[in-house]
């Protein structure tokens, strides 16, 4: 009930971030972030070089790392506006997405060049909701904090 009552106090802060404003500048932080991962994705080695697993999912982790930063620091710039805590923001989406992307890799790897069309729907709609979860928690548990202190 305490979570539910402070929610409610705080819909003031939800009201004043305009939803658009924050739509659109994550939007274009998003396309900007995914404009550079074809270049970062891409595993440029040797015909018959296997990549250690253990590195590809630090490359995934540290890809997450970065590639959300560009995300999170334009949507910080308007909860900074509104929020006192909103520096926590930017390591949460760090966080979030340097543990969600070795997820992703790991279930791309995963696949064999054979699997049909209803698997790989399969496994991305598993993923997706993994990855979901995982973000999804990562930033409720980021928001609990940065709104706790917040003055109603």
């Amino acid at each position: 009930m305490e979570l539910r009552s402070q929610v409610l106090r705080n819909a003031k802060y939800r009201a004043a971030i305009r939803v658009r404003r924050w739509l659109a500048i994550s939007a274009v932080a998003l396309a900007v972030g995914c404009a550079g991962l074809p270049n970062a994705t891409s595993q440029k080695t040797e015909p018959g070089v296997v990549l250690d697993e253990s590195l590809v999912r630090m490359d995934a982790a540290g890809l997450g790392l970065f590639a959300e930063l560009i995300l999170a620091y334009p949507q910080w710039r308007v909860l900074r506006r509104h929020l006192t805590q909103s520096a926590l923001w930017l390591p949460a989406n760090g966080l979030a997405w340097a543990i969600a992307m070795p997820i992703i890799f790991a279930a791309a790897g995963s696949l064999p060049e054979s699997t049909g069309p209803g698997a790989v729907a399969v496994v991305i709609l598993m993923t997706a909701g993994l990855v979901g979860l995982v973000v999804g928690a990562v930033h409720g548990t980021a928001l609990v904090w940065i709104l706790r202190d917040q003055v109603v």
